[in-house]
């Protein structure tokens, strides 16, 4: 059960990461990263929104390479 648990969390993150990377480059890069938030956040309740996504951005890029890979996503989602 848990190896199935951590599949599907697996695929939510790359369903995620899919999204946010509209390039299809294999890089989440700022201003894609800004346009998925705001996206997000169209449908979230307001008090669930996303705030401040350069700072969530800055922190996501481990490597401060100005790029989201997929490695610092998992890294940063605990996957």
């Amino acid at each position: 059960v848990n190896s199935e648990i951590l599949h599907a969390n697996q695929q939510m993150l790359m369903t995620v990461f899919k999204f946010l990377d509209k390039d299809g480059s294999g890089t989440i890069d700022t201003k894609e990263f800004t346009r998925g938030v705001a996206l997000l956040n169209k449908r979230l309740p307001e008090d669930r929104r996303l705030q401040d996504p350069e700072n969530m951005f800055k922190q996501i890029d481990l490597d401060g390479s100005g790029e989201i890979d997929l490695d610092e996503f998992a890294k940063v989602f605990q996957i």
